[in-house]
């Protein structure tokens, strides 16, 4: 992200953003195209407006999180719940967990945004370790029956040269 896009967040929800998430918005400890930033929608301008809109309108007036301006969406599972922090509240950005559930349910995540930072980075590097493992281990039958298959050609074509 850059200074440009946190203006358009704010102006866009009436809202200052807290200097430690603007600073880790404009030097993110994650590339661009990580699983991190792309499943929990960190750096998309638009996504970020979009989640905070409905936050605020549907989500937050049925939890305990009140008044809906006082918070900020950073981002969501996009299965089940959205990571919310306080703009008014600890230095440390303590990070919420919201559920979008019926019963609007809160849950204290993580002490600090660093922290949050930290173990979304670990879950993402073992998500993706997890995934190629799955993938490599994933390829091997599909060889195997490739190689059984061309070997039966094989096979066959020899028989049938030396029985012609």
């Amino acid at each position: 992200m850059i200074e440009q896009d946190l203006h358009q967040i704010e102006t866009a929800l009436n809202i200052r953003l807290p200097e430690a998430y603007r600073a880790l918005m404009l030097n993110p400890p994650f590339a661009p195209d990580s699983g991190m930033a792309e499943e929990l929608g960190f750096d998309n301008v638009k996504t970020l407006i979009d989640d905070n809109v409905i936050f605020r309108k549907y989500t937050v007036r049925k939890s305990e999180l009140q008044p809906p301006e006082r918070y900020f969406v950073i981002g969501s599972n996009l299965s089940d719940s959205y990571f919310v922090i306080d703009l008014h509240g600890d230095a440390a950005l303590p990070v919420m967990q919201v559920s979008f559930s019926f019963e609007r349910e809160v849950y204290s995540t993580c002490a600090s945004l660093d922290e949050f930072i930290r173990t979304e980075l670990e879950y993402t590097r073992e998500s993706a370790e997890v995934e190629a493992a799955a993938e490599k281990a994933s390829r091997w039958p599909g060889r195997l029956i490739l190689t059984v298959y061309i070997l039966g050609w094989v096979l066959y074509i020899v028989y049938k040269a030396r029985h012609s």
